[in-house]
């Protein structure tokens, strides 16, 4: 029988031109087929995908559409084998429940959409995308173990550690090149922004807990990294984000704790000024620069003209959520907006707000389930970050998520962080650490 399978994938191969591809497609299958029975395995798998989601890109890559065949297909596996085989219950909290409710209002959306008489390749990839949260339910499974937990975490910070080092080196090739000052004051490139912020309060949270310089000081290392490469995305959104989960953190932990964090900031600035130096080296100078105004702009928000098209786009939208202001006008609609930068009129999917957003697609219905799913996951965070008997990993991973999303909150008011599939990896990590230790909450 192997000689015979042999000699089929010789002929294929030799005989046409898409021959040289069946190996890897067994491969593939035969590590999917591996894969799906080990939750830890396919969760890392997937977070490791990420790495070839191109945020900016706007046609779907053979890339993408592989991990898109891959996430999909486990998670079909995934529902179906605990529905038909293990009988287990899935959906075991309020939270849960909120979750799959409001998926399936997404999903019943498309009604609108056919009686709009829009087209539901919109509604369809759109969805596609929100679906994506269904990962928290196997996510959850693969964290209740300190090891499932220390295995996804270190495949966050290898994935977002990777596209940081790669984004610190581009950004210097980019200072180096000849139009370096308007790269540096001018440009923004927001691609990675959310794992960045993730991965700066995650491993500062992780520092803050270690036990011993062995966890303590690759978490410093992992923590300024996530922080230099947020800084050069230029997105003040995530930088107010992390600025609120890391103050949330210091609020969260006792005074020891928080002397310690207090002095690596101080010193961490200095060492950041000093890597900036040898990095950039004269440039520093440009660069600070540009880090300052982009920080001074924050402070008179509103006359700033990119917050001001945003404002105009929310009022955009706010008058069509009139005509359809309880289940909305469906996942996929367009809108037409005036933008004030362009001075043109374009016809838009996303809104720069995450209220504004969930307003116009599922309605008020939808928006109230949503932030009870959200509001939940933030109660149990606060529960969880109080109790005694919660491990140190554990624990500097829920306040991690924490942090995140009461930044979250912030930057949904100019951010339309639920069509970022980055953000969604977050707050599904997030809120499957979390729900993966509610039942260390005494309180439950």
């Amino acid at each position: 029988m192997a000689a015979l399978i042999g000699a089929t994938l010789i002929v294929t191969v030799s005989a046409t031109e898409a021959g040289v591809f069946l190996p890897l497609a067994i491969l593939a299958v035969g590590y999917m087929a591996w894969s799906f029975t080990r939750p830890v395995v396919a969760v890392v798998t997937i977070i490791l995908m990420h790495a070839y989601v191109f945020e900016q890109s706007a046609d779907i890559s053979i890339l993408e559409l592989a991990i898109g065949v891959y996430l999909y297909s486990y998670l079909a596996f995934w529902f179906f084998h605990h529905w038909l085989f293990s009988r287990t219950p899935f959906i075991r909290t309020a939270s849960d429940r909120l979750l799959i409710l409001f998926l399936v209002i997404c999903v019943v959306s498309v009604v609108m959409i056919l009686v709009r008489g829009a087209s539901a390749e919109f509604w369809f990839r759109e969805s596609l995308t929100l679906s994506s949260l269904l990962l928290t339910f196997p996510a959850r499974e693969a964290m209740r173990t300190e090891k499932g937990l220390a295995a996804v975490f270190l495949a966050f910070a290898l994935l977002v550690g990777t596209l940081a080092i790669v984004n610190l080196v581009q950004y210097r090739a980019s200072s180096l090149a000849a139009n370096y000052f308007w790269e540096i004051t001018s440009s923004r490139k927001p691609f990675g922004s959310a794992l960045y912020s993730g991965l700066a309060v995650g491993a500062a949270s992780l520092y803050a807990h270690a036990t011993s310089w062995r966890t303590r000081a690759p978490s410093l290392v992992l923590a300024v990294v996530g922080a230099m490469a947020l800084g050069t995305t230029f997105y003040r959104g995530f930088w107010i984000a992390a600025g609120i989960g890391v103050a949330a953190l210091f609020i969260m932990v006792n005074g020891r704790i928080r002397v310690r964090l207090l002095w690596t900031m101080l010193f961490g600035g200095v060492a950041v000024a000093g890597i900036g130096f040898v990095l950039f080296g004269d440039l520093l100078g440009f660069i600070a620069q540009a880090f300052w105004s982009r920080i001074a702009s924050s402070g008179t928000a509103m006359a700033d003209v990119s917050v001001t098209n945003r404002l105009a786009e929310s009022r955009s939208v706010l008058a069509m959520v009139v005509d359809s202001p309880i289940v909305g006008h469906g996942i996929g609609v367009s809108f037409p907006h005036f933008n004030i930068i362009t001075r043109t009129t374009q016809i838009l999917m996303y809104v720069h707000n995450a209220y504004v957003y969930l307003l116009l697609k599922v309605g008020i219905i939808g928006l109230v389930i949503f932030m009870g799913y959200f509001g939940l996951a933030i109660r149990d965070g606060v529960r969880l970050s109080r109790a005694a008997s919660v491990s140190p990993l554990r624990l500097a991973m829920v306040r991690a998520a924490l942090g995140m999303f009461l930044g979250y909150v912030f930057v949904a008011t100019n951010s339309g962080i639920l069509q970022d599939k980055q953000v969604l990896l977050v707050m599904i990590l997030g809120t499957a650490v979390i729900a993966s230790s509610v039942k260390e909450c005494p309180s439950r």
